[in-house]
């Protein structure tokens, strides 16, 4: 999975903000489609996790339901659903391309759909960005992200 961006981009860690779309583009259809069938490409469908969940509404779209998850299990969950390697820390900072801003890992979000539990920034109910959108920022070491071995009878 690669990822292009200009010379000076990838230097400073500034990449540009998303465009806006318009009022009505797409109002009524689910966020995230793509990134969603290449996570359940990723993923295997997993039972739910031990907390509850409670519905979250999107900015356009029907809305889905997220985790309440304790903040002394965060890192746990965390290293338990990222799908790559190397994993992040939760003090790193990511930039979400939906979003067009930085936040610190440890501010995921878990969502359940399609029988998995994926992660997604703080910013997934207003523009849909999933694991799969993030990029490191000026502070953080660029990784290259592999997925790990999947082990075969």
């Amino acid at each position: 999975m690669g990822i292009h961006c200009a010379e000076n981009e990838r230097e400073t860690g500034s990449f540009p903000a998303p465009q806006p779309r318009e009022e009505n583009e797409n109002s009524g259809e689910e966020m995230s489609i793509p990134e969603k069938e290449i996570l359940c490409q990723l993923l295997p469908e997993s039972d739910a996790l031990p907390y509850p969940l409670h519905s979250l509404a999107m900015s356009r779209g029907p809305s889905t339901r997220e985790y309440e998850l304790p903040e002394e299990k965060r890192e746990e969950i965390f290293r338990s659903l990222y799908p790559f390697t190397p994993s992040l820390s939760l003090k790193d900072r990511v930039y979400d391309l939906h979003q067009g801003e930085t936040f610190q890992v440890k501010e995921y979000r878990v969502i359940r759909e399609r029988n998995r539990n994926l992660l997604v920034s703080p910013f997934y109910p207003q523009t849909g960005g999933t694991v799969l959108d993030w990029l490191p920022d000026q502070n953080t070491s660029l990784h290259v992200l592999t997925l790990p071995k999947v082990q075969t009878p």
